[in-house]
C-alpha cells in the first residue's frame, strides 16, 4: 500500500469505494460486483451507542465462554467421573466453532447481518442452556458443539456489523473498544470459573450466558437498523456455496481432529491420526479448487489475494492471533503450576495485561482516527509485544510480583495496540 491514510482502506474492486470521512455518510456504491450486499448505514449517535453496547456484550460472552470453561476441566472430568472424555468438551466446541466462522460472513452477505448474527446469539445460548442443564457427559459434550456453531459467528458478525455503521475515520476508535473485550475476559473468565469450582457449581459457568446474551439480543433487535438484502427467498438459497461450505467444513474438522488426538490419544505416526489428516487436506485443496473454479458467489473470492495489503493484513493477524492465545494460556499454567496459585488468584495476576490491552487498544484507536495514519502504530505495538514475550520467558519460579505485573502490561500494550489496528 503506498500509503498509510485510513481514507483509502477500500476493497480495490470496480465500483466499491470507502466510507467518506469528511462528512461521516457512506459513499454510494455502483456497479457492485456480484457477492456484494450495500448494508452499510450509519446510525444516530443514540442508536448506535446502543447496539454498540450489545455488540461489545456478544463479543464480551463468546471470548468469555472460551475462557471460563478450560478453567472449569477438571471439574467437570470429576463432576460426570469421566475424565477419559472430558477433553472432547473442548473438542466438540473447538471443531464446530473453526469450521463455522468461515461460512457466517458469506450467510450475513445473502440473509442479512441482523439475522445472521441473531442465530448466531441463539444457537449459543442454546448450547449453552443444554450444556447447564447436562445430566450426562454426552449431552455436555453435544451442547458445547451447539454452542461451538453460534460462537463461530459471533466473533466476525462483530467486527463486520462495526464496519457497517461506524465512518471509516471513526472505527479505529469503536474497535479499540471492541477488542478491549477480549482482554476484560481473559481476566473475568479464569476468575469466575475458579470461583463456580471452588464455591458455587460449574453449571453457571454456562447458565451466566443466558442474562447476557437475552441483553445482546435485544440491543441488536430494537435498535440495529441496517437496509434489507435485495431477493426472494429461492434466490438467497440458490447464492450459497453448498458444495465449497460442505468440503471445507469436513476438511477442518478432519484436520482438528487429528491435531487433538496426536500425542494423547493416539501415537502422531498411527493411522488415526494421519488417515484424518489425509482426508482432511484432500477436502481442503477441493475446497480451494471449487473457489477458485466452480463456486459462483464463493466463501473465499480468491480476487483478494491479488492485493498485497490484504495478504499482509491476513498474514499479520494470524500470528497477532497465535501471540494472544499463547500469552492467555501460558500465562495461568506459570501462575498455578510454578506459582502454585489458586485458578482465582491465578485470574488476577493477569489485571496488568488487561490493563496494558485496554491503553493501547483504546489509545491507538483515537490515534488512528484524529490522524488517519495506522501503519507506524501497528508497528510500533508489534515491537513492544516481541519485547513483552521475550521478557516472558525469562520467567522463573523467583520471579517477583513487580516483574510480572511489568511484563504482563507491556504484552498488554503490544497486543492492545496491534489486534484490532491489522482489523
Amino acid at each position: 500500500m503506498g500509503t498509510d491514510r485510513t481514507e483509502e482502506l477500500q476493497i480495490e474492486e470496480k465500483g466499491i469505494k470507502p466510507v467518506d470521512s469528511n462528512n461521516n455518510q457512506a459513499a454510494p456504491l455502483s456497479n457492485v460486483p456480484r457477492g456484494y450486499t450495500d448494508q452499510s448505514r450509519e446510525l444516530p449517535r443514540k442508536e448506535l451507542g446502543l447496539v454498540f453496547f450489545g455488540l461489545s456484550l456478544v463479543l464480551f460472552m463468546a471470548s468469555l465462554d472460551q475462557t471460563i470453561v478450560s478453567v472449569l476441566i477438571p471439574t467437570l472430568g470429576k463432576a460426570f467421573n469421566a475424565p477419559q472424555y472430558i477433553a472432547w468438551v473442548g473438542t466438540s466446541y473447538l471443531l464446530t466453532n473453526t469450521a463455522m466462522q468461515p461460512l457466517y460472513g458469506k450467510l450475513s452477505d445473502i440473509f442479512g447481518r441482523k439475522v445472521a448474527i441473531l442465530a448466531a446469539i441463539f444457537f449459543f445460548l442454546l448450547g449453552s442452556l443444554i450444556c447447564g442443564a447436562a445430566p450426562t457427559i454426552t449431552v455436555l459434550v453435544v451442547g458445547r458443539g451447539i454452542a461451538g456453531v453460534g460462537a463461530g459467528g459471533m466473533i466476525s458478525l462483530t467486527m463486520i456489523i462495526i464496519s457497517d455503521i461506524v465512518s471509516l475515520r471513526e472505527r479505529g476508535k469503536y474497535q479499540g473498544i471492541i477488542g478491549s473485550m477480549f482482554g476484560i475476559s481473559a481476566v473475568v473468565g479464569p476468575l469466575l470459573g475458579g470461583v463456580f469450582a471452588e464455591k458455587s457449581s460449574w453449571r453457571w459457568a454456562f447458565y451466566i450466558n443466558l442474562p447476557i446474551g437475552v441483553i445482546s439480543t435485544i440491543a441488536i433487535f430494537f435498535v440495529l437498523r441496517l437496509p434489507k438484502v435485495v431477493g426472494t427467498r429461492r434466490e438467497k438459497l440458490g447464492r450459497i456455496d453448498f458444495l465449497g461450505s460442505f468440503t471445507i467444513v469436513v476438511g477442518i474438522i478432519c484436520v482438528l481432529l487429528s491435531t487433538n488426538w496426536g500425542g494423547n490419544e493416539y501415537p502422531w505416526n498411527s493411522v488415526q491420526v494421519i488417515v484424518p489428516y489425509c482426508v482432511g487436506a484432500l477436502f481442503l485443496i477441493t475446497f480451494l479448487f471449487i473457489e477458485a473454479k466452480v463456486a459462483v458467489e464463493p466463501i473465499v473470492p480468491f480476487r483478494l489475494f491479488r492485493n498485497q495489503s490484504i495478504c499482509a493484513t491476513y498474514a499479520t493477524s494470524f500470528f497477532i492471533g497465535g501471540a494472544f492465545m499463547g500469552a492467555i494460556f501460558f500465562c495461568p499454567l506459570y501462575f498455578q503450576l510454578v506459582m502454585h496459585e489458586s485458578a482465582t488468584k491465578a485470574g488476577l495476576q493477569l489485571l496488568p495485561l488487561v490493563g496494558g490491552m485496554l491503553v493501547a487498544g483504546i489509545g491507538n484507536g483515537i490515534l488512528i482516527s484524529k490522524t488517519g495514519r495506522y501503519r507506524p502504530y501497528i508497528w510500533g505495538a508489534l515491537v513492544i509485544y516481541v519485547a513483552g514475550a521475550a521478557l516472558l520467558s525469562l520467567w522463573d519460579e523467583k520471579s517477583g510480583l513487580d516483574v510480572q505485573i511489568g511484563f504482563l502490561f507491556i504484552v498488554g500494550l503490544g497486543l492492545g495496540g496491534s489486534m484490532q489496528s491489522v482489523v
